[in-house]
């Protein structure tokens, strides 16, 4: 398995990188390209961190950088309209899971219990274990320690500029995180190929065992330039700052995104820019009924309507002119710059439809039922305010020195969490913070960083990210909701907050790391990292045994990148687990003896064409 997914895939890339690097004579050190702008968040799959949803005041014109043939003709040519900039990334992912489930699942009561929110092989559970007859054949017997399997993306970015002043964009992702072999096309009804043996070829996703679309939009917005203000209305994607709480999922290796039903509009004074606008989270049902499935659907109340209003102000380059003095601060002057941003948004719902009623819409359409529509006392607000600073400085020009930090806070209330309304059920207050810093240092090819992070948890007695809603637990209402999680797209690690909790919350955790370029070249790089992460809890009653450390993970990779073309990479991570995830008596109606959490690991590999 190993070597069907990870070995040829990264030969091939490792060879393709030193071909290219061949080609070239690498630049001595002395001439060196700024650390900021050659290999740098790339090897993690992550964008610029500091872009937000200040995007929208780029100027378009940026596009046309033309280099110019060194003549007397270096004018840049007019843009021409209509036209379309194409943008995006062909991702192939391979993975090898073991023990990610922390071998600490036990049958209790007929169901699967364990400490990880990642699920063990399929082998384990009831159904594969209770008949003697044939539970040596087909269960636990096959000693099933690691998963494997590979996916892939394509992403798509299309802009259509219809004139200088509007344009509209989308993003559509093509077979987005297809598990290659998912799709086999075979049919038990079908005479010619009725098991999935005797399958010859791939289905399309929406087959058996694929219940998504083969294309899914992720983005449509248009925007209009009026009086050098951009007005952006439609569904896009929203980030600030780190993206430790609202984040785009632009990262190749990101899996999730935050988009938004959004209009909003932003200006500019003196290298201060100030943006804002409304958001629809939700409209609740609509009357889009199955007797007229291509009418115009409407939202049948605006009571149950969840919806933000939110407003940001910052510092940072923008335009192109900026950017220039920003570099000449940096590279020529030596000083340091700082950027900074506020970021508030207000959240509120009146009503909302009880669970039922939405069950049967989303399951059931054909039985749609205007009389049967219940609506249920909800009146929930909140609060949220966040902070973003960053400093640069280039102290010579081989070396770049970045400090980032985002904080967040979350104050508000919910009068009623139950699905179908309860007048008793007492009011919850929301009250949570989360905060994230990175460092890194520079020098020639040597970078060395240190990341921490924290956010607020509480006693809810579950992970409160995979395994429960954290409102009730064995029966008792959780009056004050005091997680916080950063966004899932937010990656600190391969295995703890990325697959056995899913993100972070309720911990904090500190990891330095370091990596090493062998060429130092703008156009490329052939390199390795070493992260080592150290992570608690800040609430252990959350956690399954109501002790406080999580554990120690030390992830490792080595890397090949062609600068904006190419990239590919063999990781290997290992977790040992703290004390937190030992299964104890008590923990999800559990009776047993304590069981000891055990070692997990993970290998992957990705390989990324960038257009």
């Amino acid at each position: 398995m190993l070597g069907r997914y990870f070995i040829p895939a990264f030969v091939c890339a490792l060879l393709f990188v030193c071909h290219a690097h061949a080609q070239e004579t690498p630049p001595s050190s002395d001439t060196a390209v700024p650390p900021e702008e050659s290999e740098s968040s790339a090897a993690e799959g992550n964008e610029d961190p500091s872009d937000g949803d200040d995007d929208l005041l780029e100027d378009d014109d940026d596009d046309f950088d033309d280099e110019g043939d060194g003549g007397w003709d270096d004018d840049e040519p007019e843009p021409t309209f209509p036209r379309v900039e194409l943008r995006g990334y062909y991702r192939f992912r391979a993975d090898m899971f073991g023990n990610n489930h922390l071998g600490t699942s036990r049958l209790v009561n007929n169901r699967l219990v364990g400490t990880s929110g990642f699920r063990p092989p399929v082998t384990e559970n009831l159904i594969n274990n209770a008949d003697p007859d044939t539970s040596a054949t087909v269960g636990r017997s096959q000693e099933e320690d690691f998963l494997a399997s590979a996916n892939m993306r394509l992403r798509l970015q299309p802009t259509f500029h219809v004139t200088e002043s509007l344009k509209f964009a989308a993003t559509f992702d093509v077979l987005d995180n297809l598990v290659l072999g998912s799709t086999p096309d075979f049919d038990p009804t079908r005479p010619d190929i009725p098991l999935a043996a005797f399958s010859g070829s791939q289905a399309p996703p929406g087959s058996r065992f694929q219940f998504q679309d083969s294309i899914q939009v992720k983005e449509l917005y248009g925007e209009w330039r009026i009086l050098g203000m951009p007005l952006r209305f439609g569904r896009m994607a929203s980030h600030w700052g780190l993206g430790m709480m609202a984040n785009n999922g632009e990262g190749w290796d990101h899996d999730f995104g935050d988009y938004q039903d959004r209009v909003m509009t932003a200006v500019g004074f003196y290298g201060v820019y100030m943006f804002g606008g409304y958001d629809i989270v939700s409209s609740g049902p609509t009357y889009k009924q199955p007797f007229q499935p291509f009418g115009q659907a409407y939202d049948i109340t605006e009571t149950d309507d969840v919806e933000q209003g939110f407003f940001g102000i910052f510092m940072k380059p923008v335009s192109d002119e900026e950017k220039a003095k920003r570099r000449e601060r940096l590279v020529k002057q030596r000083k340091p710059s700082f950027d900074w941003g506020l970021y508030g948004v207000f959240r509120r719902q009146r009503l909302d439809v009880d669970n039922t009623t939405l069950t049967d819409i989303n399951e059931n359409p054909e039985t749609y039922d205007y009389d049967g529509v219940q609506l249920i006392e909800r009146r929930a607000w909140a609060v949220i305010p966040d902070l973003w600073l960053k400093l640069e400085w280039r102290p010579k020009y081989t070396q770049y020195l970045r400090l980032e930090l985002e904080a967040a806070f979350i104050y508000g209330e919910i009068e009623d969490v139950t699905p179908a309304g309860d007048p008793s059920s007492p009011d919850r207050t929301l009250m949570s913070w989360g905060v994230a810093f990175e460092g890194e240092f520079t020098t020639g090819g040597l970078t060395v960083g240190l990341d921490a992070g924290a956010a607020s948890g509480d006693s809810a007695g579950c992970l409160t990210v995979l395994d429960c809603k954290n409102f009730e637990e064995n029966g008792r209402s959780n009056v004050e909701i005091t997680n916080f999680r950063f966004d899932r797209n937010y990656i600190v690690d391969m295995i703890l907050f990325r697959e056995v909790i899913g993100s972070v919350t309720n911990a904090w955790y500190v990891k330095p790391w370091i990596r090493y370029d062998l060429f130092e070249s703008p156009e490329g790089a052939i390199g390795g990292r070493l992260d080592v992460e150290f992570a608690g809890a800040l609430n252990p009653g959350a956690y399954p045994s109501g002790e406080g450390w999580l554990g120690t993970e030390i992830d490792v990779s080595i890397f090949v990148e062609e600068t904006n073309k190419f990239f590919a990479d063999l990781a290997v991570g290992v977790f040992i687990p703290g004390n937190a995830f030992d299964l104890v008596e008590g923990f999800q109606q559990y009776t047993g003896p304590r069981v000891t959490a055990e070692v997990a690991w993970t290998v992957q590999t990705h390989i990324v064409i960038q257009y």
